[in-house]
């Protein structure tokens, strides 16, 4: 459409030409076409463009073909008749045409989908008249139907009210609907697009379970349904035609990406442009641009971040001045940056080895559905306890409101608490304890003065489904969702702030939880130090926000991510540097609590860590920016 109205834009107007010199805009009639386009079966028939691998004898096949491209040749020839008929009514009759010939092609793809069909076709033609082939068609048609649990009938009617468009379509039939396409160049020349952003998962899975069975090698449940666009636009072009999105940048890295970089990687990906955040005022999602030619990989990817300097410049200059080549980018993550950013990639990954791969344990914080009601501070919970009927009740209350960290009271080695509670009812409890008592009566009867507290919150809804229907909830709408490391909260933990421009990690001790704005890493006393520091320093800021970040929200840290990051393992040789490393934590940790300079301490830490990786001047130039 924007094609379309450029036309009528960049006209120029000569007021003394007929019509102001303006030419009759191309009509877009069986151009501009409706329906999904990812899907291209109907009634559970695929009608993709059948091979001969796929037919079963090679002299059907000859006759398919010859009927069909026959159709297609006719199809095409009365389309571009149309397109040029300046007469309404012949127009129309034209149109009737193009819609019976769009039928006949259904058809002939339905009999080749159904030998049987053919036959009965064959056979009405040896009957006399037009009433007994009609007749004999019918009967044998509704016959076939109750043979293959398939109506027939039912499917041409439908395909007739698609056709016709009184019928939205839930698919796309790229093959029929723009065959000259195909039969005469094998597919576009350019595909374009700025395809939808959605997580397949969302809604129980409702796109997931529509998608699923469709083939995509792009596929992945926990994926976005940008990336199944991806390999339908590739599959649309024809060799050495061209794809150029705009997408969602998060598969450069995320996980649900592998596939879809793994499928890039068997073409030829040409240039990628990650666009980062704030390019586009109404977006949510940082983006990138992906030039793409059907071909057999050259590996000659060459890309380009754009900076704030690119905001004020001509961009396609910025692009050429700035790009440099992606030297084969591997299946489990991309990202632009120079063969000597490479190359430091490639080393940090070397030394270090992927701290899921250590006795750790990372998780996420906390999920309320309505931190309104379940987070509270301390004069409300001072309030909940001074309005339990009895001293029991009291202290069964104070046992399940807990102190709770969010990701803003966390710095980088220290953190702030503000006041702020945790009333935590576990899932299951209720199925555990209740008896023989209504559920909710028994919750009313056990912590009555928590329950008047949250229901008061019962019509209020917040920015969500509210306190009764909200997502994250478990058996009951008073429990907490399920989650078996609770416990993991009772010990000494390291935090960090999950969406932040800076990392921020600090070691929080027994007792303090953390919401969902957070995560947190459970490990051995010995190593809690020294993950820290490390955590804290230059080179993870680096290295995690160009080569380990999973995209999407601009700052996110996200666990799984974390646990991708390579840490040098202990060893005799590096013992000594690693002590040094804690000694210094140890110390930096009360001059936060006291709020005092750490910055000299802080610096050592960051030499430290280069050493534990092994860099070179010119590589610690790049971490620090001076490169």
């Amino acid at each position: 459409l924007r094609f379309f109205i450029s036309l009528l834009v960049d006209e120029k107007i000569e007021s003394d030409k007929p019509n102001y010199g303006i030419e009759p805009l191309p009509n877009l009639d069986f151009k501009l076409m409706q329906g999904n386009s990812l899907i291209a079966s109907f009634a559970g028939i695929n009608f993709d463009k059948l091979t001969t691998k796929e037919t079963k004898t090679g002299q059907a096949t000859i006759g398919f073909e010859n009927r069909y491209n026959r159709l297609i040749s006719q199809f095409e020839e009365v389309k571009n008749r149309f397109q040029n008929e300046p007469n309404k009514e012949a127009k129309d009759g034209l149109r009737e045409t193009i819609e019976g010939l769009l039928i006949q092609i259904f058809e002939e793809k339905l009999r080749e989908h159904f030998p049987q069909l053919r036959a009965i076709q064959e056979k009405a033609e040896s009957l006399a008249n037009e009433k007994q082939r009609a007749e004999y068609i019918a009967s044998e048609k509704q016959s076939l139907s109750k043979k293959l649990g398939f109506d027939l009938e039912q499917v041409e009617k439908e395909l007739i009210a698609y056709t016709e468009g009184k019928k939205p379509k839930d698919f796309f039939l790229w093959d029929i609907y723009f065959a000259e396409v195909f039969n005469e160049k094998g597919g576009f020349d350019i595909v374009i697009a700025n395809p939808p952003y959605i997580q397949l998962q969302k809604n129980e899975g409702k796109l997931a379970n529509l998608y699923k069975e469709c083939n995509y090698q792009t596929f992945e449940r926990t994926g976005d349904i940008y990336t199944l666009f991806y390999e339908k636009g590739v599959q649309l072009l024809k060799p050495n035609g061209y794809l150029c999105y705009i997408t969602s940048n998060k598969w450069m890295r995320a996980a649900y990406g592998q596939s879809l970089r793994k499928y890039l990687n068997e073409h030829n990906p040409i240039l990628l442009i990650d666009l980062g955040p704030g390019v586009f005022e109404n977006a949510t999602v940082d983006t990138n641009i992906l030039l793409l030619k059907e071909a057999v990989n050259q590996n000659k990817l060459q890309g380009v971040s754009i900076t704030a300097e690119a905001k004020n410049a001509d961009f396609t200059q910025f692009v050429e001045h700035h790009k440099t080549n992606i030297p084969a980018p591997a299946n489990d993550a991309w990202f632009i940056g120079s063969s000597a950013e490479q190359r430091l990639k490639e080393k940090i990954g070397r030394i270090g080895k992927p701290l899921k791969e250590w006795d750790v344990k990372i998780y996420f914080g906390i999920k309320t559905g309505f931190n309104e009601a379940f987070i509270i501070n301390t004069e409300t919970r001072n309030r909940i306890l001074a309005n339990c009927r009895t001293e029991e009740e009291r202290k069964r209350t104070e046992g399940i409101i807990k102190p709770v960290l969010r990701g803003r009271d966390i710095a980088r080695y220290y953190y702030k608490w503000a006041g702020l509670w945790i009333i935590k009812i576990e899932s299951g409890w209720t199925s555990k304890n209740h008896g023989k008592e209504k559920p909710e009566e028994f919750f009313k009867n056990t912590y009555t003065a928590i329950y008047d507290h949250l229901i008061s919150f019962k019509n209020f809804k917040g920015k969500g489904k509210g306190l009764i229907d909200r997502d994250d909830q478990g058996d009951y709408w008073w429990e907490l969702r399920d989650c078996d490391y609770y416990p993991e909260f009772e010990k000494e933990k390291i935090v960090w702030q999950r969406v932040t421009q800076n990392p921020k990690f600090a070691i929080v001790p027994v007792g303090l939880y953390c919401e969902a704005t957070t995560h947190f890493i459970v490990c051995d006393d010995a190593i809690r130090k020294f993950l820290v520091g490390l955590f804290n320093s230059k080179i993870f800021e680096f290295a995690f926000y160009k080569f380990y970040m999973g995209g999407g929200i601009e700052g996110e840290i996200k666990g799984e991510f974390v646990g991708r990051f390579p840490i040098p393992p202990i060893t005799p040789q590096n013992q000594p540097i690693i002590a040094q490393i804690e000694s210094l934590v140890f110390q930096i940790l009360p001059l936060k609590k006291r709020g005092k300079d750490s910055t000299e301490l802080e610096k050592e830490i960051d030499r430290l860590v280069y050493k534990l990786y092994n860099l070179t001047p010119e590589e610690i130039a790049i971490v620090e920016g001076k490169r």
